[in-house]
């Protein structure tokens, strides 16, 4: 009797960890953010859950991307963005910086840096959830994929620079960020597109930040 079941749990272990399980789990949790009209934490958590899922796939991720995007605008302080607020409780931030620890699509791995800098941006408590999950090395991962990204890709190292900026201003990552050679890096996407405006400010506003805590470093980037 035990061998038996022990064979039809291994089959049905077979079964449901096909990816066409993974993919439909995930259409569920983007179904269940999709009907709630405002950002709930029911929402939140089924959007922090389709996130950190193996199965997901690009377009399920691209608009699941684009409603936390729509529903996290940035205010400057004192207002109180509510939403962020959710969005950390809901363990958001951690997610982000898991998931984007794993190569994605372009887009996508694009996407996860726009709403995660939205999810920080005059939020301590949430970029510093961010740094202890590891947000420093995943971010390095997406800029340097991106600065390998051939001419004409949708890939965009400007996105992610302007998040590593937000993420800096919190004292431990500037000092994480130098460890790992973020300056040299930021330097060299920098350097390879100079007619980008945006790119250049962002990774200027990064510099300022990594002066604090390794000028010397900084100096000899922006000589070179």
């Amino acid at each position: 009797c035990c061998a038996k079941l022990r064979v039809v749990s291994k089959r049905l272990q077979i079964v449901f960890a096909g990816p066409s399980v993974d993919a439909a789990a995930c259409r569920e949790l983007m179904a269940m953010v999709d009907n709630e009209a405002t950002a709930t934490p029911a929402a939140l958590r089924a959007a922090r859950s389709a996130i950190e899922h193996p199965g997901l796939e690009k377009g399920v991720a691209l608009a699941l991307l684009l409603r936390l995007r729509h529903w996290l605008p940035i205010f400057h302080p004192p207002a109180e963005n509510i939403v962020q607020l959710q969005a950390a409780r809901a363990a958001l931030p951690e997610a982000l910086s898991r998931a984007m620890a794993t190569p994605r699509h372009p887009e996508v791995e694009k996407a996860m840096c726009e709403v995660m800098r939205r999810l920080i941006v005059h939020n301590r408590p949430a970029a510093s959830a961010v740094l202890n999950a590891g947000g420093v090395a995943s971010l390095m991962r997406v800029l340097g994929c991106q600065q390998q990204a051939q001419p004409g890709s949708t890939r965009s190292a400007t996105t992610a620079i302007a998040t590593m900026q937000v993420l800096a201003e919190v004292v431990g990552a500037r000092r994480c960020f130098a460890e790992v050679g973020a300056a040299a890096t930021v330097a060299a996407a920098m350097k390879a597109d100079p007619s980008n405006v945006e790119l250049q400010h962002a990774g200027y506003r990064l510099f300022f930040c990594l002066a604090d805590v390794a000028p010397d470093l900084v100096l000899r980037e922006v000589q070179a």
